[in-house]
């Protein structure tokens, strides 16, 4: 009986190869997250690990217990699922900390010119396409 269950468990438990594979993309994941994530940078990721998630997915399906056996393959397989709420929200805290760590440049220039909110969201955002116009009009001071 023993065994029986031993078998049961090591065929049900991810290769050395898949755990590998898993646990890089999560370093690439985590990579990703240490600045502004773009949306073209969370599709290229989902696409690079679009095979591995399609393998993780079908193995929780055969053995529902293996992916909470399992840490590393349950968070893999949930950023894979959630990766534009997490780019939403991530994005969301990163800027605002961004807008206070990168204050001191938007004070303008000899104390005039300054950046309005909106523009200065503009600047600290990386996204695929942006565009800053900070002409000289009524709203600066």
């Amino acid at each position: 009986m023993l065994n029986w269950l031993n078998q049961l468990f090591n065929s049900a438990a991810p290769d050395a190869d898949l755990t590998a594979q898993i646990l890089c993309a999560l370093d690439d994941y985590d990579a990703l997250l240490k600045g502004y994530l773009s949306h073209t940078q969370a599709q290229l990721w989902k696409a690079q690990y679009a095979d591995l998630y399609a393998q993780c997915h079908e193995l929780k399906k055969k053995q529902s217990y293996w992916s909470k056996a399992d840490p590393a393959v349950a968070r893999f397989l949930s950023a894979y699922r959630h990766i534009d709420t997490a780019r939403h929200t991530h994005n969301h805290q990163w800027v605002a900390s961004e807008l206070k760590r990168q204050a001191h440049l938007f004070q303008g220039i000899e104390g005039k010119y300054k950046l309005d909110l909106q523009q200065q969201h503009a600047v600290v955002t990386d996204e695929d396409n942006n565009l800053v116009i900070a002409g000289q009009g009524a709203e600066k001071q």
